[in-house]
């Protein structure tokens, strides 16, 4: 705000300047933009140290912050040593903000001290996803399942791996699946119409974007642009 009506005011200034050019304006002039520069570097410092930690979708957005988050976790981790949920947590902490490895150490040492924590389970599958490690996230995916059977993630990422290996029908079951267990799981109608268009079903892969727009999914503009690329897809089909 400070800056942008200093903007403002500097504009205002110029013009006058243009218009009129006394020695008072000038002398205004840089009286002004000496306040202004000084107010700007003001309002950054005390911003600079009282704003709170940004968080994208993902992550920490300062590697300040990421930084302080992970020494307080060592500390909470280093007071008790064996508590699973402290690894998960720090854990979290690394996959959100893409150290994979470092999340996958964690997130195995969470599950050496308790077997059965089946979100554990799920995050490590998805990382070994994202590092194209399909067989191995495949089991971490079933070892959730049989853990949780009501825990929708699981098949989601069960889903994505059969979607890889091209095996579209088990990818179906699979995300229909998390779908059945959370209706208003936008992420799911998404994968699975990828997978119908995968398919060739393009009337069903609409239908699930259009599902997924009702559920206010994010990016509603690109879901458009994809449900009219896919009808023109079915229009050619015809």
């Amino acid at each position: 705000t400070i800056i942008i009506g200093g903007f403002i005011i500097f504009v205002y200034t110029m013009i006058r300047l243009l218009l009129d050019k006394k020695i008072v304006i000038k002398t205004i002039l840089k009286i002004f933009l000496v306040c202004y520069i000084i107010i700007c570097a003001l309002a950054a410092n005390y911003y600079g140290k009282n704003l709170k930690p940004r968080l994208s979708k993902y992550g920490y957005v300062d590697k300040k912050y990421l930084d302080d988050r992970l020494k307080r976790l060592n500390e909470v981790i280093k007071a008790n040593p064996q508590d699973a949920n402290n690894y998960f947590s720090r854990g979290m902490v690394y996959a959100n903000n893409f150290y994979f490895n470092q999340a996958l150490d964690d997130f195995n040492k969470a599950l050496s001290l308790n077997p059965n924590l089946p979100i554990a389970n799920n995050y490590a599958c998805y990382i070994y996803i994202n590092k194209r490690q399909f067989d191995e996230a495949e089991k971490y995916c079933q070892r959730a399942i049989m853990q949780s059977p009501n825990f929708s993630k699981p098949y989601f990422n069960l889903a994505r791996i059969y979607q890889h290996r091209k095996n579209f029908d088990k990818a179906v079951e699979q995300i229909t699946k998390a779908i059945d267990l959370e209706r208003n799981f936008y992420e799911g109608y998404i994968l699975r119409s990828e997978i119908f268009y995968n398919k060739g079903e393009y009337a069903k892969a609409i239908d699930d974007l259009k599902k997924a727009i009702e559920l206010n999914a994010p990016d509603k503009n690109y879901i458009q642009e994809n449900i009219k690329r896919i009808q023109r897809k079915l229009n050619l089909k015809k």
